[in-house]
């Protein structure tokens, strides 16, 4: 007893000295009292924004989950892969913060169908009047339905399977393989971003106008591909920024301030080179057989129509949104794919023994009719595997619930049941769900199947025990694209060319790593429209001699 007091006492002695010296520099040192003011107020309002959340979240019955920095919550981490795959340990929604906006990470792929088939999960974040009407993308309501309709009944009836089969093989053997040729004859590494940028453009390109780019080096494309990056640049700083002050008058001022000009403007810009190539006389292409009307013909029928709601322009920048959608994902889509092609060498040869046993070793050959695509589940599966790893986007699903009245029911997956607030963000955690094994392996062992590596090539998922392609096998885990009554527009496009390029290309070549090495790890990072590869590089070898 003596000795707890006695420790007791030279406790309380050692607080006064303290206190005596914080008070002689508190009278002292004015650098002193600013600093202890600063620390003492931002630790009081960390504080209170903890409790103000937790208060929050508990009387709305939400799921738990993180606080995050001040003024950016997770903003920072939101397309970190890692991170992500991180945070799905707090069950089957994650509640974040993504600047004053509450946000909902769902990481079980059930949970979202739910979620995003509802009507009241469609909307998304509108910065300002002008920037909805820009094009479908970026509108709500009946305005979005009405122009998505007009691309979907449209642009997509031009994209016929035979159409997408044909300028895809010409554009391939016309463009690509002599670039390859090329770098191959002066014993260089092909660059795929600047190969592989174009093909989407060009496809879109000629279903819109019937044109083609003259060459890979194309003027009116590298100027739409350097206001692309641009735009894609300045997006990566909006996003921050109104993650911190919102969708605002002043969070618009502040992203012009530090890009030097507004979003809006750079969109408008890729939508006025659309504009020249539409009335270029050198792009012009032969009529193709496969579609006997252009989108833009389309376009033009509804236009001079008596009913029409929109103008030449606002379809322009519908179309817009097509070509930079298609020159992303494709060429990110096709990179990743050659990429752990060179990685796993085996794994590409199995690749090209299917498809030379399909079609041998004539690249014109390869075709979707005939049974074309029932003989290659190999290379399916290897298209959905690539795109598992290495989704366009590892979160994905943005949206804005702005109508009350939208309840989710978790507790089937260990949840609670709560009505989403007006003003939430849901989002898919696509990276948590493709590398979580309980998701893709049937009656799923924890111990027993703890060391399969997510992260490798696993064309079991979507082959059946014959053999053959079974896609339905895990679709509904599958999340490389949007989801629900907003889903991507151009996916089937983009599934139509990864089919066709790696076919010509396998058949055509081999893929090696450039650096020799087949251990280095392929890395990524955000450039403000898709998740693309760091490195880009890898050596082709003909196959056959040509």
């Amino acid at each position: 007893m003596d000795q707890t007091s006695n420790v007791l006492t030279g406790l309380v002695h050692n607080l006064q000295r303290v206190q005596q010296q914080l008070g002689k520099y508190w009278q002292q040192s004015k650098f002193f009292r600013i600093i202890s003011i600063a620390t003492g107020s931002c630790s009081l309002f960390l504080c209170a924004r903890i409790v103000y959340l937790r208060s929050y979240r508990g009387y709305l019955n939400l799921p738990p989950g993180l606080y995050g920095l001040p003024l950016l919550g997770q903003t920072l981490n939101i397309m970190d892969s890692v991170w992500l795959q991180r945070v799905s340990s707090y069950g089957c929604m994650t509640s974040i913060m993504l600047g004053p906006y509450h946000g909902l990470l769902i990481n079980e792929p059930q949970l979202a169908r739910q979620l995003y088939t509802n009507a009241r999960a469609v909307d998304i974040i509108v910065a300002n009047e002008k920037f909805a009407n820009y094009s479908f993308a970026t509108a709500n309501g009946k305005v979005w339905s009405d122009r998505r309709k007009i691309i979907y009944a449209n642009l997509m009836t031009t994209m016929t399977g035979s159409y997408v089969e044909h300028a895809t093989k010409r554009f391939v053997q016309n463009k690509l393989f002599p670039e390859i040729a090329k770098d191959i004859q002066d014993g260089r590494a092909t660059e795929l971003k600047s190969l592989l940028r174009p093909l989407g453009f060009n496809i879109v390109l000629h279903a819109c106008f019937g044109k083609e780019l003259v060459s890979l080096q194309d003027p009116l494309w590298l100027q739409f591909d350097a206001q692309q990056s641009a735009n894609n640049a300045n997006a990566v700083v909006q996003m921050i920024i109104e993650m911190i002050f919102g969708q605002t008058a002043f969070s618009n001022m502040v992203q012009r301030a530090f890009t030097g000009c507004d979003l809006l403007q750079g969109f408008n810009a890729l939508s006025d080179i659309l504009e020249r190539l539409s009335q270029s006389q050198q792009h012009n292409v032969a009529a193709d057989d496969d579609m006997r009307k252009t989108f833009d013909d389309y376009v033009a029928d509804y236009v001079a129509s008596s009913d029409a709601k929109y103008t030449r322009r606002d379809l322009l920048n519908d179309m817009a949104v097509m070509f930079f959608a298609a020159t992303d994902t494709t060429y990110s889509s096709i990179s990743y794919a050659l990429l752990l092609s060179a990685k796993y060498p085996s794994l590409q040869q199995e690749l090209y023994e299917e498809i030379s046993h399909a079609f041998g070793s004539d690249v014109s050959r390869i075709e979707f009719g005939n049974q074309g695509l029932v003989k290659l589940p190999k290379l399916r599966a290897f298209i959905l595997e690539t795109l598992r790893i290495f989704p366009p986007l590892p979160v994905t699903g943005f949206r804005q619930i702005l109508k009350p009245g939208l309840v989710v029911d978790a507790r089937p997956f260990g949840g609670r049941k709560f009505e989403v607030p007006v003003g939430t963000m849901p989002l898919i955690n696509a990276a948590a769900i493709n590398f979580n094994p309980k998701y893709w392996i049937k009656n799923y062992d924890a111990q027993f199947d703890a060391d399969i590596n997510m992260r490798e090539v696993h064309l079991n998922f979507w082959l059946d025990t014959d053999g053959k392609f079974d896609k339905k096998q895990n679709s509904k885990n599958f999340y490389a694209f949007h989801v629900g009554k907003r889903d991507c527009v151009g996916q089937a496009l983009a599934m139509k060319e990864l089919i066709i390029v790696l076919a010509m290309t396998f058949m055509q070549y081999k893929v090696l790593p450039h650096n020799g090495s087949t251990d280095a790890e392929i890395k990524s990072h955000f450039t403000g429209a898709v998740v693309e590869p760091v490195d880009t590089k890898v050596l082709f070898q003909p196959r056959i001699s040509t």
